[in-house]
């Protein structure tokens, strides 16, 4: 059986399979050869399983404002190139890498307020 990468996280079996596999196949197609991981790849395979899922993806946006009804985050404004966009979602995902979004509706500190408290 072949070893899942080390970027997965969690069980392996189910969707990471599919996806592993399917990321294989498209790298032998793009490289010619289906060694090592190409990120292009995955993104391009994952790509294809939210939009059949119906889940729409904005690329190229800045979120300037979470909108949140008491507790709940339930979408976000957001800036892009061709004015504001309002987002409405059931699920939110903070995808700023540093947890900004986060940060902002209270749940995290920033890390320079941490280390400044262990300092």
């Amino acid at each position: 059986m072949r070893r899942s990468s080390c970027l997965y996280y969690g069980s392996l079996g189910g969707i990471q399979n599919r996806v592993g596999r399917q990321v294989r196949e498209l790298s032998k197609l793009m490289s010619g050869k289906g060694n090592g991981f190409h990120p292009e790849c995955k993104g391009l395979v994952l790509t294809d399983y939210m939009e059949r899922l119906g889940i729409r993806i904005v690329y190229d946006a800045v979120v300037a404002q979470v909108c949140m009804d008491r507790n709940e985050v339930y979408g976000a404004l957001d800036e892009t190139a061709t004015g504001q966009l309002e987002v409405k979602a059931k699920v939110a995902i903070d995808s700023t890498e540093d947890g900004d979004i986060a940060y902002w509706v209270g749940l995290i500190r920033p890390m320079s307020e941490i280390f400044r408290a262990l300092m």
